[in-house]
């Protein structure tokens, strides 16, 4: 072998045809980083509440949808279940981005013994689909109210 070349290196691809793999990402850009920004989510925020968790909403200057998440170890005891359970957050909101107002979420865990896949997709699903209404009809006051 030598030295700078490998038989298993692939080829360089072209920059618009990455494999649906690396398309597939959560980069920082769509994320809630600093305490700054969680806070204003949580100082001025409308609530989508739902069995298995609350969503806190606020509209943003960045012309995309950003999340962040609260999954605390009061709520979900064993690390496993936090885990999956953020997995199963990011996975909903990736997929649902492009359907998404230009929003700030967040992300609260309700208490919980056990993770149940397909509850939590269902609610995300649900909350997804009231925060696209809410932000995109321009009735965020009334339809936050049910938490």
């Amino acid at each position: 072998m030598v030295a700078g070349y490998c038989e298993l290196a692939a080829p360089k691809a072209e920059p618009n045809s990455l494999p649906e793999y690396q398309k597939a990402r959560f980069p920082r850009t769509v994320r809630l980083l600093h305490k700054r920004e969680f806070g204003q989510v949580f100082g001025d925020a409308k609530p989508f509440g739902a069995a298995t968790l609350t969503v806190l909403a606020r509209p943003n200057s960045f012309g995309h949808a950003r999340l962040g998440m609260v999954i605390g170890k009061k709520k979900i005891r064993r690390s496993v279940d936090r885990n999956l359970m953020k997995r199963i957050i990011r996975e909903s909101f990736r997929t649902s981005l492009n359907d998404l107002p230009a929003v700030d979420l967040v992300v609260i865990a309700r208490p919980a013994k056990q993770v149940d896949r397909k509850a939590l997709a269902q609610d995300l699903q649900k909350q997804w689909r009231r925060i696209r209404k809410a932000y995109l009809d321009g009735t965020a006051a009334t339809a936050a109210t049910h938490v």
